[in-house]
């Protein structure tokens, strides 16, 4: 492990203005607190910056939706697991347009 328990080459917050930390967010690793809303913070900011790596230490994120973002990886540190909540209202889904009905996308066929 590097800097911080990180992994080498991923600097805690501090070091790297690309790196968010979901508890600086409000995010609490205890398997009970809703965190999503921590959690979309983290990746909006890291969307914000042109990009980053979101960060999960050690611990249990109980967590609803979470809206991933282009440039935005998400790490989870060894022993940290993120619990898909069970509260139906906590769970928002995006909605899907089949590929033959996106605007300005068309199937290509498949190369032989």
């Amino acid at each position: 492990m590097g800097a911080a328990g990180c992994s080498p080459g991923i600097l805690p917050g501090r070091e790297n203005p690309r790196y968010f930390d979901v508890t600086r967010y409000g995010a609490v690793p205890d398997g009970v607190t809703p965190g999503a809303k921590a959690i979309n913070q983290a990746i909006d900011a890291a969307a914000a910056a042109g990009g980053g790596t979101v960060y999960f230490p050690a611990g249990t994120f109980l967590s609803g939706s979470i809206h991933l973002k282009s440039n935005v990886t998400l790490f989870l540190e060894q022993g940290s697991t993120i619990l898909a909540s069970a509260n139906p209202a906590d769970l928002r889904f995006a909605r899907a347009e089949p590929v033959g009905q996106v605007p300005g996308l068309r199937p290509q066929p498949l190369p032989e």
